[in-house]
């Protein structure tokens, strides 16, 4: 690969790292960049050098080698291992890092869409707000608001949608940061499990109150004549009562 090729290539994923960050180009005047010197890094005119490359890549908070990636090659692999996963995964970005108002759409694969019961095909970008009329009243942005200002995991082993428009869906969650803005909810639908220990513990609870009943009077009757017929025993003299009760 020629020298200008890889230039160009660095110089690409840099400014795209710094677009996904949020940053301004003259931000990088606080780590010793002059605007222009850097605006000619960023259009591919500059000769970087090895220290330069680890300073922007510390910066943007990755590692140098980053940098050097083919993002089109990247891209394809991650779109196809993205997309086949045998389990739901949708990705939110919060757009203001003081708003958890403002979390919207970022990327989903087919598993997360057809668990949830929504088509995303023009979804992106839109509020979760729109998407899920109920996920403010479900907690769900300030979840996702925590994990992406927090950097701490969640993970819900039952959370259940709560939706009159849809069947109930029980999933199993974990709210993970993915990137500065962006989070992700990766899931397994468990309504099957969670109805059918739903079963076991209504019948389990259904016993222990038929075991709490008060005892038929005529069974009250037979214990004492059983347990007179015990005390007699024990004194070497003949039962009071007759038969086994």
């Amino acid at each position: 690969m020629s020298c200008e090729k890889t230039k160009r290539r660095v110089a690409a994923n840099i400014k795209e790292l710094r677009k996904k960050r949020g940053f301004l180009q003259r931000d990088f005047a606080s780590i010793g960049f002059k605007l222009r010197h850097y605006q000619k890094i960023e259009s591919g005119q500059a000769n970087v050098t090895l220290k330069t490359l680890d300073k922007l890549s510390k910066a943007l908070n990755v590692e140098v080698d980053e940098l050097f990636l083919d993002k089109a090659v990247s891209l394809q692999l991650y779109k196809r291992i993205f997309l086949d996963c045998p389990f739901g995964i949708i990705l939110w970005q919060l757009k203001d890092l003081k708003d958890p108002h403002s979390l919207c759409l970022y990327d989903y694969n087919q598993f997360g869409e057809k668990a949830v019961h929504r088509s995303f095909a023009k979804a992106r970008g839109k509020l979760m707000s729109e998407i899920f009329p109920l996920a403010e009243g479900q907690g769900m942005l300030e979840i996702f608001f925590t994990v992406i200002t927090t950097g701490k995991t969640k993970f819900i082993p039952h959370l259940i949608r709560y939706d009159h428009d849809f069947p109930l869906t029980v999933f199993s969650t974990k709210f993970i940061k993915c990137d500065h803005n962006i989070a992700a909810a990766i899931f397994t639908d468990v309504t099957k499990e969670f109805l059918a220990n739903e079963q076991v513990h209504r019948q389990k609870m259904t016993l222990e109150q038929l075991q709490k009943l008060p005892t038929p009077e005529s069974e009250q009757v037979a214990n004492l004549k059983n347990q007179v017929n015990t005390l007699l025993a024990r004194l070497n003299l003949p039962p009071q009562y007759e038969g086994k009760y």
